[in-house]
């Protein structure tokens, strides 16, 4: 019955995806989206039960990255290449597999050279290489197809429900298990006092939580501070209890660090939050307390923890006492096992004095551990920068530090400039729980499990997608001034009223970066000046696709439809610009003129007046409402409405101007 309801809730969520994928156009590049970003759903739904899934489902995002950057590759090989060399064909290639432009290019690259090196000097090559390809460059990619397919806010939020929908399932697992001492995926018997749920340790679920506590957290704030939601606010707070129950009873002393830290980081954004996250650390203490002093009272960097006790010796500790029965008491061994981080410290500040620039290769600490004759020691450094360092060296390390701080800064000043509450909520919750996870991974190998390597690189994914939605490019940013040029270029062409030139320019931008809106849009009003209105339309349509709000690129097309005589297409687009921006007076003006035309006057009439109010020298709109008085016989006010607009330079139609003369005897 669990596997069924699992696969349950999983098909559920599938839903929206499936839907994106059907509906998706037949180009190849949007298939490839869509493929990548089911994989990445399914995979970050199953991270906490099965590897062998995540593995699975990761290679097959990776898999449709790879087929779409070659097929861009082969689409644009004959218009690009016959007139380059080789180097220069290498060099398309090259950048053809190139991910999206974004601030973590340049750290990334370092490191990966840091990595890379480190192999070429590893003690143990083959062992290093294959770590090089199998685990490094395989999250690197899963980085790049994270960001490459995440473009806007839609498909972030799909994510998000997968992932929020596997850590409460994990979650519940873990308080099933805390009480009964059966893992509901399987219904197997594990240990009672220390909830692991799916992951094989219990410090690996803390890790976990780390991130999606921040991200509810920040979420329940804003629904019952911000949007006064009750009912969303009702369902979070229950979720959060539940993810700080199992925190709690996961006895992990690093997540909990983790946690307090996640705190202290909200407090900093918002200082209006400390009564909340008060009443949050309260919860936490009041509800949990008598439990840990119960079960776990090491301290955190305990060493007078029975390091005599080697760990297969331990772990016979644990099975002979899991055949007493299924209630247990693991307090012996938490404290023989104990913590004993000094000490495993030590070992690896021995590593890295012994190859202190490369380290001693990727994927060696734990060979290089072994060869103490006496393996009284745990196999990791159970921090995982002290493992990073003496593996690939402190200049590897300064690399991914350096990367740190470049995605932590620029995820702090993403969070001054974003306005929107949906992103800047979900961005601070994301830097809260990662904040949590970097102190964390200072007591514990957090970086070096699969699933939680895998969740840390999908996390800076997240993060640097949230902050390219809507945003201009980064000042970091190296701009394509192969493109600026053919579309600054196109522009002049435009002025010197040469169309046929700027519509060439233009496209040679296209060419170059098709990702950009506004050689698109500058190319169809090109088309549309030619006459050309299937074109301008197919334009401004591919704009609107890149840049859904634009709200030039909405009333361009609808007033090329108008042309068209496509009136229920352009009514469309100029409701569609209103509801962009309410504030701009041209698109109640030219809304207001189709009712006119189907006769809704009471639409008409409510348009022309609120473009007034808008912009009240809008001659245009004077003009028109005049017409529609006309029309209802209020000529009065079509009069007044007409010498309105001759004041603001406006020139009303004469052969309106004679009509409304002969039905009123007027000359004025």
């Amino acid at each position: 019955m669990a596997g069924k309801s699992l696969f349950y809730l999983l098909s559920k969520l599938t839903k929206d995806v499936l839907t994106e994928l059907i509906q998706s156009k037949d180009s190849v590049g949007s298939f490839c989206d869509r493929g990548i970003i089911f994989s990445l759903c399914v995979m970050i739904f199953v991270l906490p039960a099965s590897i062998a899934l995540l593995d699975s489902f990761a290679a097959l995002a990776i898999c449709f990255y790879f087929l779409k950057k070659i097929h861009c590759v082969v689409i644009e090989w004959p218009s690009r290449t016959p007139c380059l060399n080789l180097l220069g064909k290498i060099h398309f290639i090259w950048q053809g597999f190139a991910p999206p432009v974004n601030f973590l290019n340049r750290p990334l690259q370092f490191l990966t050279l840091a990595v890379f090196i480190s192999v070429l000097f590893s003690q143990y090559p083959t062992l290093s290489l294959f770590a090089f390809f199998g685990k490094f460059i395989k999250c690197v990619f899963l980085y790049f197809s994270f960001i490459e397919a995440f473009s806007d806010e839609k498909r972030i939020r799909i994510f998000l429900k997968f992932f929020l929908a596997s850590a409460f399932i994990t979650a519940l697992n873990g308080i099933i298990q805390h009480y009964t001492g059966f893992n509901y995926l399987n219904w197997h018997f594990i240990s009672v006092d220390r909830v692991n749920s799916f992951f094989n340790t219990a410090n690996g679920l803390g890790a976990y939580l780390l991130p999606v506590i921040g991200i509810v957290t920040h979420f329940l704030y804003s629904a019952i501070v911000r949007k006064k939601s009750w009912v969303l606010g009702g369902v979070l707070a229950i979720c959060l209890v539940i993810l700080l129950a199992c925190l709690c009873w996961s006895y992990s002393r690093s997540a909990w660090v983790g946690y307090l830290v996640i705190l202290f980081v909200m407090v900093l954004f918002d200082r209006r939050k400390m009564l909340f996250l008060g009443v949050l650390l309260l919860v936490f203490i009041f509800m949990f307390l008598p439990s840990l002093s119960n079960v776990r009272h090491l301290h955190l960097i305990n060493d007078n923890s029975g390091m005599g006790i080697q760990k297969k010796d331990l772990f016979q500790d644990i099975e002979s006492i899991l055949k007493q029965g299924p209630v247990h008491d693991v307090k012996f061994i938490l404290e023989e096992g104990g913590s004993g981080r000094f000490n495993f410290w030590m070992n690896a500040a021995s590593i890295i004095r012994s190859s202190p620039v490369w380290g001693s290769g990727l994927n060696t600490y734990t060979r290089i551990i072994k060869r103490n004759p006496d393996q009284k020691t745990w196999w990791y450094a159970h921090n995982s920068y002290l493992q990073m360092a003496a593996e690939i060296g402190l200049v590897g390390l300064a690399c991914f530090l350096w990367m740190l701080f470049v995605l932590l800064w620029h995820g702090l000043n993403y969070c001054k400039q974003i306005k929107d509450l949906w992103p800047l909520t979900f961005l601070q919750g994301a830097l809260s729980g990662l904040f949590g996870l970097l102190v964390q991974s200072f007591f514990d190998n957090t970086f070096y499990t699969v699933q939680l390597s895998m969740l840390m690189w999908v996390i800076f994914g997240l993060m640097v997608a949230v902050t390219r939605l809507n945003s201009k490019v980064d000042e970091q940013e190296v701009p394509d001034t192969s493109a600026e040029f053919y579309f600054n270029r196109g522009i002049t062409s435009v002025d010197q009223d040469n169309f046929t030139q700027s519509i060439a320019d233009f496209t040679k931008a296209i060419e170059i970066n098709p990702n950009v809106a506004e050689p698109y849009c500058a190319r169809a009003v090109a088309y549309d000046i030619k006459g050309k209105f299937n074109q301008a339309i197919t334009d401004f349509t591919k704009a609107i696709e890149i840049n859904p709000k634009d709200i030039k690129a909405y009333y361009t097309r609808g007033v090329i439809y108008v042309k068209k005589g496509k009136f229920t297409q352009a009514l469309s687009d100029f409701t569609k610009a209103i509801a962009i921006n309410p504030d701009q007076a041209e698109p109640y003006c030219a809304r207001g003129a189709i009712y006119g035309k189907q006769r809704k006057f009471t639409q008409s009439l409510s348009d022309f007046t609120k473009a007034i109010e808008i912009n009240p020298n809008y001659a245009d709109a004077y003009n028109l409402r005049a017409f529609l008085y006309y029309q209802l016989k209020e000529y009065d006010k079509a009069w007044a409405g007409i010498h309105k607009a001759e004041e603001l330079g406006g020139t009303p139609n004469p052969r309106f101007i004679k009509s409304l003369k002969k039905k009123t005897g007027k000359d004025k």
